[in-house]
């Protein structure tokens, strides 16, 4: 019986990932995609002690993402750490959702070595849980932050960011999806982290500061 229940469990488990898969590969695209109040190349040069400069990141990584607005610095503190910073803009969800860490790494030649969640206090003092990633590749190896914005709907993965397209059915315009990621030299992971963590909670808080929140949730009656 409990063996019955379990395969039953798993089974819908498994159709709600297909379900979610099957929205994400068919579009499901709003009516329109609305305008944000604010704008990515209004990002700060400088948070806190880290100051940055524009910058074009590895093109092996983030060639042809089909973004509609991207913005590309690197961010160096007075310790001489460096972060890379890339935030795009997507009207074109799927687009967007296919330009993950996972694929641009390793497509590009990156092992992944570790997987976990980089927790941060967003500007209301509440926890927010972001992606957090180690790469390697030819000696090299990096620490990477992420996540997608879709309104107020943070999300990590495809299946994530399919259940956020979910919630906003019945809106008139739908809001376009943020995609935020930085990366560290993490030759010691935890080392690493800790400036990681401090850079990324400041972005975190200026994307989502109260004047840069979407406009009404208007729904179609």
């Amino acid at each position: 019986m409990i063996t019955t229940i379990r395969l039953l469990t798993v089974a819908a488990l498994v159709l709600l990932v297909q379900a979610v898969g099957y929205m994400m590969q068919r579009g499901a695209k709003p009516p329109s995609v609305e305008l944000l109040n604010w704008s990515i190349q209004d990002m700060p040069l400088r948070f806190g002690v880290w100051h940055g400069e524009l910058t074009d990141l590895d093109p092996k990584i983030f060639v042809r993402i089909g973004a509609t607005d991207v913005v590309n610095r690197m961010y160096q503190d007075r310790k001489g750490r460096k972060i890379s910073l890339h935030v795009a803009l997507f009207n074109e969800y799927d687009v967007g959702a296919f330009h993950n860490p996972q694929n641009c790494y390793r497509s590009s030649g990156w092992q992944l070595i570790d997987s976990e969640r980089l927790k941060i206090d967003g500007p209301d003092g509440k926890d927010v849980s972001l992606g957090l990633m180690t790469w390697r590749r030819e000696g090299e190896q990096v620490m990477v932050a992420h996540w997608y914005q879709l309104g107020k709907h943070i999300a990590l993965d495809r299946v994530q960011l399919g259940l956020a397209r979910l919630k906003l059915r019945g809106r008139k315009t739908w809001p376009p999806l943020v995609k935020v990621l930085l990366q560290i030299p993490a030759d010691d992971p935890e080392e690493a982290k800790t400036p990681l963590k401090d850079f990324t909670q400041q972005v975190y808080q200026w994307v989502n500061r109260s004047d840069h929140q979407p406009t009404a949730d208007v729904r179609i009656e």
